[in-house]
């Protein structure tokens, strides 16, 4: 699956949004942030999945949680509003493909 770069911006309530750049595809970008690599929801820069599952420590271990994640049956270039009842709908498939990314 092919990434391609593109500037996120993230909110931040305290130190105010921060824009960085993020490997992208199908509504989810993966970003690093000082020693970890972060998913995010491109539409609404929420962060996807918190610690867990999936070697964050990695590029390569970010894109296989990504990609994990875009095997759910979710639109994930929707916003966030639209994709909540999604989200608790499919929490369990979303933490299945957390853990499997974790075993890769």
């Amino acid at each position: 699956m092919a990434h391609e770069q593109q500037s996120v911006s993230i909110p931040n309530k305290i130190h105010g949004d921060r824009t960085v750049t993020a490997y992208c595809t199908g509504g989810l970008g993966t970003y690093r942030l000082h020693k970890r690599w972060h998913i995010v929801h491109i539409a609404s820069g929420m962060n996807i999945g918190g610690g867990r599952g999936g070697d964050r420590r990695t590029r390569k271990g970010a894109f296989a949680v990504m990609d994990a994640l875009l095997q759910v049956s979710i639109d994930w270039s929707r916003s966030y509003e639209e994709i909540g009842n999604d989200l608790q709908v499919n929490h369990t498939a979303i933490m299945m493909a957390l853990a499997t990314a974790r075993n890769l």
